[in-house]
């Protein structure tokens, strides 16, 4: 079937009629428009909690490399 093909020539090659057509058309616009928003949560909730992730890495990485500082400075300490 070609794009731009009216709804009479779709259907026709689907055989079924104008009408069905019409309905099955209502029915699956609103389950893709409602799959879509639904994605579109999931991303935006997807990325938050990516952010999340990279801040608590963030946080733990800068924690050892201030605990790796201070094990030093105490290792030092007891040389002398």
């Amino acid at each position: 079937m070609a794009a731009g093909a009216s709804l009479n020539e779709a259907a026709q090659v689907l055989g079924v009629t104008h009408g069905t057509l019409i309905e099955w058309r209502k029915k699956f616009d609103v389950l893709a428009t409602a799959g879509i928003q639904r994605i579109k949560q999931l991303e935006a909730e997807n990325a938050r909690l990516r952010r999340a992730i990279a801040e608590l890495d963030e946080q733990l990485t800068s924690e050892r490399v201030d605990n790796t500082g201070a094990a030093k400075k105490r290792a030092s300490k007891s040389k002398r």
